[in-house]
């Protein structure tokens, strides 16, 4: 019997979107019994290939692209996985290496007008959160306006607007099938970001200019190319870096509203 046992996987919730979940469902074929190791809560991502899940808590090694460092019980994790077969590990992979689906179901989610990925501040990037009170000024002119809105994220993570439904920690086949079901994503780049490309969601997104190692590229070209596999409508917003003013956000938001009609 062909065994794969891969990961652990410890690092960023994009990078295992679209670094790491999609290279091990184009390798699945090749085996007959498939072995993935990731975060507890992320089953979903591999629930059409994996036949079994080892899953661990890797809180405070989030922030990074990815690393085979992780908290108390990883090395706990490694000895459960070093078994007979081939031993997948992290690294860096294209694209054209991976193997992409669309998630969420639209007919199972909730529909909504907007979600917004509402980044707290007390992050290990607070330079990248807006302020809780433009939230608050951006969804209130929204709900004038009868849209439904509803705030996604973390509930260590991310700020709910006030009159926004909470949908903060909902699981994440569910936050799926949500995000599938509604018009538009809004936040600052961000892994939920991602999860709307690949739920074939558009997404408003702002960022900085600058060029990432890692990625090779800036931000812009991130969303709009390198990591965009299904060719997802999305607008980014980098001429105010991460600070766009509210009025800005407000504008783009009624724009991809009526440019990205679905």
């Amino acid at each position: 019997m062909r065994r794969m046992v891969a990961g652990p996987w410890v690092g960023e919730f994009g990078w295992e979107l679209m670094s790491w979940q999609g290279y091990l469902r184009k390798l699945s074929p090749a085996f007959d019994e498939r072995i993935i190791c990731a975060p507890a809560g992320h089953e979903f991502l591999y629930s059409d290939f994996s036949t079994g899940y080892v899953a661990y808590d890797h809180t405070g090694v989030r922030d990074c692209w990815w690393t085979r460092k992780g908290t108390a019980d990883h090395e706990q994790v490694i000895g459960l996985l070093e078994q007979t077969g081939q031993r997948i590990t992290p690294g860096r992979v294209t694209l054209e290496e991976q193997a992409f689906i669309k998630f969420g179901d639209t007919l199972r989610g909730e529909m909504t007008d907007v979600l917004v990925h509402a980044r707290g501040a007390f992050g290990t990037r607070p330079g990248h959160s807006w302020p809780i009170v433009h939230w608050n000024t951006v969804v209130e002119d929204l709900l004038r306006a009868n849209l439904k809105i509803a705030a996604i994220g973390s509930k260590d993570g991310a700020f709910c607007p006030q009159g926004a439904i909470d949908w903060r920690g909902i699981p994440l086949s569910r936050l799926a099938d949500n995000m599938a079901a509604t018009r538009l994503v809004v936040g600052p780049s961000s892994g939920p970001m991602h999860l709307a490309s690949l739920c074939g969601t558009p997404h408003l997104v702002w960022t900085d200019q600058a060029y990432y190692s890692a990625l090779r590229a800036t931000n812009r070209v991130r969303y709009e190319r390198l990591w965009n596999p299904l060719g997802t409508p999305c607008r980014v917003m980098d001429r105010h870096e991460w600070k766009p003013p509210v009025a800005c956000v407000l504008k783009e938001i009624i724009y991809c509203l009526e440019r990205f009609r679905r």
